[in-house]
């Protein structure tokens, strides 16, 4: 059996057409992957407000700090991180992704979330001062991404 020039192209083109279609389906399934990922991040917003007034503080630069406890409100700390200087706006409003800030002790991905109850104890330093004020914990629920891959396997 001898070979003959033009089946020679002929295997070439198609080893060229599988070798693209391969990486067009590689660089399709990166894209899905990476468009899956879930943040990696919380999303936190308040209003800061004056201690003694109650009035905003409008268009200034406040320090805020979180901590995630362990097991209860007061619980072993799993978490601490400090954001330096968080803008509010006209009303007082800002906005500050939990897991994006400075750590000051452990990280935001180290945190064993199936380890039992988290709880979220936010601490705020008004501008001018460098007290912070312990603005209490709350526990922390389950949010829409993860009621969604708790479902995402049933259908």
């Amino acid at each position: 059996m001898s070979f003959s020039p033009n089946r020679m192209i002929h295997l070439n083109t198609l080893n060229f057409i599988s070798m693209k279609g391969l990486f067009t389906t590689m660089l399709l399934v990166a894209a899905i992957y990476m468009s899956a990922q879930v943040p990696q991040n919380i999303n936190y917003q308040a209003v800061a407000r004056d201690a003694t007034s109650g009035l905003p503080i409008a268009n200034q630069t406040v320090r805020v700090q979180f901590v995630v406890h362990d097991s209860s409100q007061t619980g072993p700390v799993a978490f601490i991180e400090e954001y330096d200087s968080v803008k509010t706006n006209a009303y007082g409003l800002f906005d500050a992704p939990i897991g994006g800030g400075r750590p000051l002790q452990g990280t935001f991905s180290g945190i064993n979330w199936a380890s039992g109850r988290k709880y979220l104890q936010v601490l705020f330093s008004a501008p001018g001062t460098s007290v912070f004020t312990d603005m209490g914990a709350t526990q922390l629920l389950s949010v829409p991404f993860a009621l969604y891959a708790q479902s995402a396997g049933n259908g």
